[in-house]
Parts: structure tokens; C-alpha cells; sequence
């Protein structure tokens, strides 16, 4: 291996390393957390948002070993990511599971995980899929309701729905982007 090789093998597992101990310790968390409330307010919004919407993507993975599984309902063998954003677009938290996690069972991680970004947050809403005892569940423990946003009659095809788009845009910003 050249000499250069090896710095840039050495400086690749140390920062690996740092980022590793800045997400075990919440410096990520932290930076997010004071990025996303350095946007609301200047936008004239309030740190804390009260309303959100939350979904989740099945996307394939890499043969690379890690965590996945297989989400029957789309076919995929990968990872599912949900994320829960503001009314603006701009990211709560977002957390990543095998493809085998049903909606409502990630809604209910993700909700234990929320912490203090989601202090303030009284409205989410969601689709179709997250129904059942543990969006019941998010409601007992944390005093969110989940409104499910659904289709309304008149509306034919896939049209956008009110409140949707947000998180739906963000998705197809994040699809193009394969190591993500």
C-alpha cells in the first residue's frame, strides 16, 4: 500500500470514529435540533413544530451485510425508512429499519425515540396504513394524534393530498440519492 494510501486509510477510520461517537453522544441530534430551530424561526414559525407529517419508504438495499428484511406488501427486500417532518418540509428525526417493520410498529420506535424535538407536536398526519393499538398507543404515551390524511371520493388516481406532498417531496428528494 502506498504512503498515501495508508494516510488516507488512517484519516477514513478516524473520522469513521468521530462521527460514530458524535451520534452516540447526541452531538448530531444537537446540530439538527439547532439547524431545523435556526430555519423555523427564520421563517417567523415558532422552534418547536405542533404539526407534522409521517411516512415511511421501502427501498432495496446492498448485498453489504446489515439490517434488512423483506416488506411483502411492496416487494422489496431492504430497509424501511421513516421520517416525521414539519409542516415546512424540514426533518424531525428519521430513523431506518429492516423492510420487515410495518408502518405502525416504526411509527411507534420513532415515536419513543422522538425526545424533546417533538415536545410541542400535537397533530400528525399519516396514511392509511398506520391504524390499530399502537397509534393508539402513540396517543396514550406521547398526547399525539395521528389524523389518517386519506383520498377523498371525488379525487381519481394518485393525486396530492393536502398536508402529504411535504413528506412525499422529501422522499423524492432523498430517492436519487443511493447511499442514503
Amino acid at each position: 500500500m502506498t504512503d498515501a494510501a495508508q494516510r488516507l486509510s488512517k484519516h477514513g477510520r478516524r473520522s469513521t470514529t468521530i462521527f460514530r461517537t458524535w451520534r452516540d453522544d447526541g452531538t448530531w441530534r444537537r446540530i439538527h435540533d439547532t439547524l431545523r430551530a435556526a430555519v423555523r424561526r427564520k421563517a417567523g414559525r415558532h422552534t418547536h413544530p405542533t404539526v407534522g407529517c409521517l411516512d415511511s419508504q421501502s427501498v432495496k438495499s446492498t448485498p453489504i451485510p446489515g439490517v434488512r428484511g423483506h416488506d411483502s406488501g411492496k416487494k422489496v427486500t431492504g430497509r424501511t425508512r421513516h421520517i416525521l417532518v414539519d409542516t415546512m418540509g424540514v426533518l424531525v428525526i428519521v430513523m431506518v429499519t429492516a423492510a420487515l417493520v410495518s408502518d405502525p410498529a416504526g411509527a411507534r420506535v420513532l415515536f419513543s425515540r422522538l425526545g424533546g424535538a417533538g415536545k410541542k407536536l400535537r397533530r400528525i398526519g399519516v396514511d392509511g396504513t398506520y391504524r390499530g393499538k399502537r397509534v393508539d398507543w402513540v396517543r396514550t404515551h406521547c398526547g399525539i394524534i395521528l389524523p389518517p390524511v386519506v383520498r377523498s371520493d371525488d379525487m381519481k388516481g394518485r393525486g396530492v393530498r393536502p398536508r402529504r406532498w411535504v413528506v412525499e417531496r422529501i422522499f423524492a428528494w432523498l430517492t436519487p440519492c443511493c447511499r442514503l
